[in-house]
């Protein structure tokens, strides 16, 4: 005699309530709920980025080992004897409407062009240019190809061998490590400098001084006129003291130095 639908209350229940309550903060709320959804975005990408990307590939690599592993890979979950409660196609149709039709035919698309315009949490570039164009496509791929299926193996994987202990435990550790990682400073923000030179031997002179007191110097652009010259550069500091503006400014034939933020859209 078949069993009839059974519901865990305790995954279920709590899970409904706080997707209700998200949708509910969503519609009731929908300025605030965006920007506390985007400043958590751009904390993970800008602090957590490097570890997703290092998961990613953890994952991809345990897949494949278990794919051509004999003594995991022909482990049947269950039991030797277990069989499945769906056939192939059940499974086919779900993992086609749940993951394929919700995720890759919405999101393969919209996700690349959103990126595109607005830019990607965490990253300098802007949007609208040829490089977050490059960045958009590049994500895409990593988000809706082999990696997204290394996702759902290795979840797969431990629900059906039944490790929740193992995934809880993960979870923690990974929760840790965030914790630790959070408290060191591995993100600085990029700020762009902007110098007006009278001539060749000023530009050195202010080069060599803004390299020595910064800690990453990229030139952006150069302009040379009849007026002499301008340089743009982005650089990353290495303390908050700005005093080597005023040094700069103090040179012999530089008549302009100008610092200000930047987040690769606009400066401020």
């Amino acid at each position: 005699m078949k069993k009839g639908f059974q519901m865990r209350k305790s995954v279920f229940i709590p899970l409904c309530a706080i997707y209700v309550l998200v949708t509910i903060l969503g519609i009731v709320v929908p300025e605030a709920f965006a920007a506390v959804e985007n400043a958590v975005v751009g904390f993970a990408a800008g602090w957590f980025g490097w570890l997703y990307q290092i998961i990613t590939i953890v994952l991809i690599v345990i897949c494949v080992w278990v794919l051509f592993s004999k003594k995991v890979g022909n482990i049947r979950i269950g039991g030797p004897k277990a069989k499945p409660t769906m056939s192939k196609w059940n499974w086919f149709a779900i993992s086609l409407c749940s993951g394929i039709a919700t995720g890759i035919v919405f999101w393969g698309i919209a996700e690349p062009i959103t990126h595109y315009i607005d830019g990607i949490p965490g990253l300098v570039e802007g949007g609208g240019s040829r490089m977050s164009a490059l960045y958009a496509l590049s994500t895409c791929y990593m988000h809706w190809g082999l990696p997204l299926y290394a996702y759902y193996c290795a979840i797969g994987i431990v629900i059906g061998a039944g490790m929740i202990p193992l995934a809880v435990v993960g979870s923690v550790i990974i929760g840790i490590i965030l914790v630790l990682f959070a408290n060191l400073k591995i993100h600085e923000n990029p700020y762009i400098l902007i110098l007006n030179c009278s001539n060749e031997k000023a530009e050195e002179e202010a080069l060599a001084l803004a390299k020595k007191s910064v800690a990453r110097f990229l030139v952006k652009s150069k302009t040379v006129n009849a007026s002499g010259i301008e340089l743009t550069a982005e650089i990353r500091m290495k303390d908050p003291a700005t005093s080597f503006v005023n040094s700069l400014s103090a040179l012999e034939g530089v008549s302009n130095a100008t610092l200000v933020s930047y987040n690769g859209e606009y400066m401020s």
